[in-house]
């Protein structure tokens, strides 16, 4: 039996996830169970059939929930690109292939029409750990099994923390987002504090939130910023400090000429440029030429409109004898 008055109009709803390929199910196109059987708790009346095994009475309880009534948690560790990747795809699967998620995500109740409801007021309950699971079955239109305990913030924050160290496919970048995000609503003192609540190093912490902070332009330049390790966090931030201008168009230009590239042809790219920059004088322009990460020359102008352009050996002989005739193309059209 469906209770149509216990699904959120389409203004308050909160909005679809990206499908991460064609061949999954439309969330509108899933089953909207929203029947519960007398007696249950219903808080919220966001509850479905409570499961079989439902844990001890001296735990948590724990139910099917309509997903559309979940929200991610105001401190999310996942950027959009872990929607999307084949371990997800791969995760949207098997929960298909079972009828849902085997092992239970967890879940606080909020207020409906609190001003602090991530969705605006229309959600009944907050991601505490789960994210994936709960965005798998949103998009396979399947109930989430979850376990619904009132907690607060500070418990909120410890048991997604201790979840997510046992993940290792939780990216260095997406803990620093989180991290930094953390100290900036004041959830932690400082970083020496966040440090010891989750039991790492200060000094990963540190590493981790460097990487969140890396300009823009270098994030772009990257096939994934999830492929950033710690030890890539002191690398980037010497080479960003020698000349941040310089760094972030060097990744504008590789980003445009060869696309998306590893972040150690990144590095190598940056720390070339800066290095040809640095020896080239002062009033010319100079230009690097970057092909697959490398630097293959250099493109010159000098104050009185000379044009100095230089190949590093190993191009084929084919491929410079047509440079060599697209030059002079160009020369004598000017010419005209």
């Amino acid at each position: 039996m469906n209770l149509p008055s216990q699904r959120p109009s389409s203004k308050r709803a909160p909005q679809k996830a990206d499908q991460p390929a064609k061949q999954l199910a439309s969330v509108e196109s899933g089953p909207r169970i929203s029947v519960r059987p007398a007696g249950a708790p219903d808080p919220t009346r966001a509850l479905i059939q409570p499961l079989a095994d439902v844990i001890t009475p001296l735990g948590p309880a724990c139910f099917r929930l309509d997903p559309i009534w979940v929200v991610p948690s105001r401190w999310p560790n996942r950027i959009q690109e872990a929607y999307r990747d084949q371990a997800f795809i791969a995760l949207c699967a098997d929960i298909q292939e079972s009828g849902g998620n085997a092992v239970a995500i967890k879940v606080r109740p909020i207020s409906v029409g609190a001003s602090n409801n991530p969705a605006g007021g229309s959600a009944h309950y907050e991601i505490v750990y789960g994210h994936r699971r709960h965005r798998a079955c949103l998009q396979m239109g399947l109930p989430v099994k979850a376990i619904v305990e009132p907690v607060d913030d500070k418990q909120l924050l410890e048991e997604m923390l201790a979840e997510n160290s046992k993940h290792s496919d939780v990216s260095a970048f997406e803990s620093g987002l989180l991290y930094r995000q953390l100290l900036d609503d004041g959830a932690y003192p400082s970083m020496r504090r966040l440090a010891t609540a989750i039991r790492r190093d200060v000094a990963d912490v540190s590493r981790a939130m460097a990487l969140a902070a890396l300009p823009t332009a270098l994030i772009d330049a990257l096939t994934s910023p999830r492929e950033l390790a710690l030890h890539d966090a002191g690398k980037f931030t010497a080479a960003i400090a020698r000349d941040p201008n310089r760094a972030t168009e060097i990744a504008t230009q590789l980003a445009a000429i060869d696309g998306p590239v590893r972040p150690k042809e990144l590095l190598r790219a940056i720390n070339e440029g800066q290095a040809l920059a640095a020896a080239a004088r002062p009033d010319h322009d100079v230009t690097p030429l970057i092909a697959n990460g490398k630097k293959v020359g250099e493109f010159g102008i000098a104050p009185d409109g000379k044009v100095e352009m230089t190949i590093r050996p190993g191009l084929p002989r084919t491929q410079l004898e047509a440079l060599r005739n697209q030059v002079r193309a160009f020369i004598e059209s000017t010419a005209r």
